[in-house]
Order: structure tokens, then sequence, then C-alpha cells
């Protein structure tokens, strides 16, 4: 139990009927602060979704961040501000990659790897012995992981789990469509229920879309405290971690990472950081910071410029640059948009 559950606890009441309820004004008066398993990153007794293009480390990051969790090191530039047992459960790798990875990067024996075959299979005869393979396809989908989240549940209490990582989501839950919005909801609704019970942090590991985006039903984005993703740069080994979190008070920065020959992950230099930053910018970011440092008339070369950096080719037609433009409030002025125009692409 995290502090702030013991705190609601206190304040808890329960009517004739045997409803609970808090009183707002005594809610109020905690002023309930986030716990964090990793500063600003993973929440305890929370839901964190980790996505990212497939094949591009998001399971070796997860054996970096559980490893450090476990080792009470920091994850990047971010503190551990909960160590303990970490279990991570992988559904694709096998024992023997796992091994080797693990072999790498000098494993702490607080963290554990699941069994994730045997534990598949001692679901599945839950499953069969319940007669759920019988139900509708959420209703099995539900029940299936309200069993997979009770098994979770008992391991977490026998063995103080801070952190649990699930890779990947969909392999573990056996979710058929996750284009369905109640097909996840359904699968989720249990493991958020063992987060905030048992207090530890469940992190899911999800694919992004070809378009760079997460996956499957925005149900997704309903459940998680955190949305962690991943994007390879154009750089050699250089990745980019963008975090958003309901818990946290302002936006993070993203962080520039590189992976080591180890099995871990450092941070980008402040060189290949900008770098990378600057090849990331849209083609409206690259004209509203020319049009902030440069100020009043803007020539014509200065306007090519920025748009080769944004990755726009010569040849390309001005109502393909303006379809990037559009509709972007800082570039409202008619006379920029009309220096965009004099550019003979």
């Amino acid at each position: 139990m995290t502090g702030h559950q013991q705190q609601l606890s206190e304040i808890r009441e329960e009517s004739a009927s045997g409803t609970a309820f808090f009183n707002g004004v005594r809610l109020a008066a905690l002023n309930i602060r986030v716990e964090w398993v990793v500063e600003e990153m993973i929440p305890q007794a929370e839901l964190t979704i980790f996505t990212g293009d497939p094949k591009i480390g998001k399971s070796r990051f997860m054996l970096y961040l559980a490893n450090q969790v476990a080792r009470e090191r920091n994850v990047l530039n971010l503190m551990v501000k909960k160590d303990g047992p970490v279990l991570l459960a992988n559904f694709e790798d096998g024992p023997v990659l796992l091994s080797q990875r693990l072999h790498r990067m000098s494993a702490s024996d607080r963290f554990d790897i699941l069994d994730a075959a045997a534990f598949d299979a001692q679901v599945s005869k839950r499953v069969d012995r319940e007669g759920i393979s019988e139900l509708s396809t959420r209703d099995k989908i539900r029940e299936r992981s309200k069993i997979l989240a009770q098994l979770l549940t008992n391991l977490v209490a026998e063995r103080k789990y801070v952190l649990l990582i699930l890779d990947p989501a969909i392999e573990s839950l056996q979710i058929e469509d996750e284009n369905s919005a109640s097909q996840v909801a359904s699968a989720l609704a249990p493991l958020r229920t063992l987060a905030r019970d048992t207090g530890v942090a469940v992190v899911l590991v999800h694919h992004n879309n070809k378009a760079g985006g997460y996956r499957g039903s925005s149900a997704f984005l309903g459940s998680p405290g955190t949305l962690i993703t991943m994007r390879k740069e154009k750089e050699k080994n250089l990745y980019r971690l963008a975090i958003t979190s309901r818990s946290s008070d302002s936006a993070s920065e993203p962080i520039y990472m590189r992976d080591a020959d180890s099995g871990t992950f450092g941070l980008a230099s402040a060189a290949l950081r900008n770098k990378a930053e600057s090849s990331s910018l849209t083609i409206a970011d690259h004209i509203v910071e020319l049009l902030n440092v440069k100020g009043g008339e803007i020539r014509t070369n200065a306007i090519r410029s920025a748009l080769e950096k944004a990755g726009v080719s010569r040849g390309t037609s001005y109502p393909s640059i303006m379809r990037h433009i559009d509709g972007d409030d800082r570039l409202d002025n008619k006379s920029k948009r009309g220096s965009v125009k004099l550019v003979a692409f």
C-alpha cells in the first residue's frame, strides 16, 4: 500500500447501504502528491503504456529500466524514488535471448523474469476450468484478464514487487482486436485495479502504427497514468523518449538517449540532442522559428533554407507546403504566407 492509499483509507466513509465515498473537504485537505517509482516517468499504483515502432529496442529498454529500478540507480537522468524487486513478463523473447541480454548488463538479484510460457498455460487452465471460453469475445477477454491480474496480485503480494512489466500487452492479454475499445478497456481494467490495490507500477509495452502514433483503440490512452513513446532517430543508436503523464504538474522535455553494447542506455550528448531536435521540427516550426528570429521582411533565400531544413525538396508545390502550415495559429498572417509563396520551389 502506498502512502496516499493509507491516507485515503483513513478518510474513506461508508453509507448505510455500504457504498464507500470521500468527503470533498477532507479529500482536498490531503493535497495528495504523486508517488513515483521513477521520478516524472513511472508512477506508483498506476498503469503506464510504453509504445514505439516495432524492432527499435523497446524490450531492451524495458530490461534496462527494470534492472535500474532493482539496483536503485537512475534511469537515464531520472531518479529512482522507490527501488525494490521487479518482475518482467516477456511474452515474445525466449529465456535464451533474455539470458544473453541480462548477462551483458549484470542483472540484479532483485530482478525476476516470469516464465511466460508456464504462466500462460496456468491462466489458460483456469480459463478452461471456469468455462470462460464459451463467453462472448469481450467477456472472455475481461474474465481472462481478471484471472491473469489475480495471479499477478498474488505474486506481487508474495514477492513485494514495486514494478511489473508486461511485454507486449497485446500478447499477454490476448486482445483479439486492438481497435476495439470494448476489448481493450475490458482487458486493461483488471490491471488498473491490480496497480491501485497493491501499489505496484504496471508498465504495458505496445507498438506504434505506421504513422508513428500508438496503435489501436483510444481506450489505450484512457487507462494509463503515463504514456511513454520511444522513437528511433536518424542518427545511429539515437532514440527519443516523449513522456506524457497525468500525474505530473508540468510537461516533460523529451529525453534523447543512446544504447551501449552492454545493453544499457545513456543520455545523448548535447550536440546530438540539438541535431535531433532540429531535424524533427515540422515545416511550420522552422518557418515560425525563422520569423521569430529575423522579424520584419524575410528574404526568399532565408525561407528556402528553413524549408530545406524541414526536409522540403526543390520542386515541392506551394499547395503541398501550405497543407503543412494551414491552420497553424502561429502562421495566420497573410504576409508570412505570401513570403512562403515567393520561394521558387
